[in-house]
């Protein structure tokens, strides 16, 4: 009898354990699916001890690599705790131990975070004379990151923020209206500005060489990023959707977030020849165009065009040279990317519609088995 009780509580804790192993693989299969995404607040990392609170509710709960934020959700960091967030396209924010942060607004056209105590680094990707606008708010200051750079906030216990522009430009609100530049380093409180000094550029603790390495990490496994997974990925992807994406959206201009199978986490694919390489010095080997009905990664071949100049659904035969219509998207083997042809004039360039209000939205798509 005892050994029947005991075999059928073997069976029972072989059980539990298949059915936990099926839960996280099919929560894993479930975030490994999205492959092209346009959407802030989701989790990138977790090491260690952090916690979320979603809106309205009550307790928190573990946080996990998979979880996505939305406005209103907070995540706290206890000791030995670090936590990667994404921003817009290209924007990694890294918060250190014993932090704590709300997202207050997740749409990707006022993107904005508070951090309530602790320390961050803001891993910010563009091209010189890009549009920013990210908005970091700390208890004493409102700033708006309005170039692409390496920023760190340190919210001090003597209820003073310290906000270090390693390179980039900040734009201090609430009054303050001061401008703050690469190189150097300003302490605001709640009266305002107290201190504007040059920054040590030697200064840097565990969290500024994480981020670092994270940085580097990331850059990679845009190198690494398979051709043919993202060349069936931009043919299947639906660039005149009716949010406008790429044409009223700032993120739109800056690039995607494509999933690394190999890292386990989101990479920054950015859009053309805007942003080369990662404010760390980190270059970017893969990036995509969306011109004339044509995107590629770079040095790679059209997915598909089709004569009326379409996405890259539309068209048939080798290249992305069909005959319009949805088409098999043709041959995509690699090649040198097409060179415009003189004897043809240029089209007059698309009038920019007006920005309209509309909720953020994640791109997904699923890779062809």
């Amino acid at each position: 009898m005892k050994s029947a009780s005991s075999h059928i509580l073997r069976i029972c804790g072989l059980v539990l354990c298949l059915a936990f192993g099926l839960t996280i693989t099919a929560q894993d299969r479930n975030r490994e699916k999205y492959l092209i995404s346009a959407k802030a607040g989701g989790i990138n990392l977790v090491s260690g001890n952090v916690t979320m609170l979603r809106k309205g509710d009550e307790r928190q709960r573990e946080l996990a690599s998979t979880d996505d934020l939305q406005t209103g959700d907070s995540v706290t960091t206890g000791r030995g705790g670090r936590v990667e967030v994404l921003l817009n396209p290209g924007s990694y924010m890294r918060v250190d131990e014993n932090s704590e942060f709300e997202l207050m607004d997740a749409s990707l056209d006022h993107l904005q975070v508070k951090l309530v105590k602790g320390r961050a680094v803001v891993e910010v990707a563009g091209a010189d004379g890009m549009e920013l606008a990210i908005g970091i708010n700390t208890p004493q200051a409102n700033a708006v990151i309005i170039k692409g750079g390496i920023y760190r906030f340190n919210v001090l216990p003597n209820e003073t923020t310290e906000i270090l522009v390693r390179k980039g430009r900040v734009l201090l609100g609430g009054g303050m209206a001061s401008e703050v530049k690469g190189g150097r380093k300003v302490i605001v409180g709640r009266g305002g500005v107290i201190e504007v000094a040059k920054l040590n550029k030697k200064e840097q603790d565990t969290l500024d060489l994480w981020s670092k390495e994270r940085a580097e990490t990331l850059a990679r496994a845009n190198r690494q990023l398979q051709r043919r997974p993202l060349l069936t990925a931009f043919n299947d992807f639906s660039w005149n959707d009716p949010y406008g994406w790429g044409r009223t959206s700032s993120y739109g201009s800056l690039g995607l977030w494509v999933y690394s199978s190999s890292t386990r986490s989101y990479c920054f694919l950015p859009l053309g020849w805007r942003a080369g390489s990662s404010p760390y010095g980190h270059s970017y080997g893969n990036g995509f165009n969306n011109g004339g009905g044509s995107n590629w990664p770079r040095d790679g071949q059209p997915t598909g065009g089709g004569s009326n100049g379409g996405n890259g659904n539309s068209g048939n035969g080798n290249g992305g040279n069909g005959n319009g219509g949805n088409g098999n998207g043709g041959n995509n083997n690699p090649s040198p990317a097409p060179q415009p042809q003189p004897s043809q004039p240029p089209s007059p360039p698309m009038e920019r519609p007006a920005p309209v209000e509309r909720p953020a939205r994640e791109y997904t798509i699923q890779p062809q088995r």
